[in-house]
């Protein structure tokens, strides 16, 4: 049994690049990576890393979802070029990925801003 969570992300291609098809959603010459696929509408996300987990709290990026669980794991996904994600990359996400902490440390709150993440730990 996974566990289901219903998320929109809105995602625009960069107006640097309009005629890029599909959209490069980078500034040249960086060329940052590639943004996940824009959404929409509310998708269903399921993932088996979300498996056994009471998810307790939900931050919304700019273009990165955040997920709290009560057994204080944080998950993450979506646009993550400049490491938002917390995973400990600097790669975007479809699904879930677990959120890089100290060992024995559990996130304890989290807050999801325009491209950043914050993610209190005990």
């Amino acid at each position: 049994m996974s566990v289901q969570l219903c998320f929109a992300a809105f995602l625009l291609p960069c107006p640097a690049c309009p005629a890029c098809d599909p959209p490069c959603y980078s500034h040249p010459p960086a060329r940052l990576p590639t943004r996940p696929p824009v959404l929409p509408q509310p998708t269903l996300v399921e993932s088996p890393a979300l498996e056994g987990e009471t998810v307790s709290k939900v931050a919304a990026g700019a273009r990165h979802t955040l997920a709290l669980c009560s057994s204080g794991k944080a998950f993450a996904w979506g646009w993550g070029a400049f490491g938002q994600l917390g995973s400990g990359a600097y790669a975007s996400s479809a699904l879930p990925v677990p959120v890089a902490v100290p060992e024995g440390a559990k996130v304890t709150d989290l807050s999801a801003g325009w491209w950043h993440s914050l993610f209190l730990t005990a």
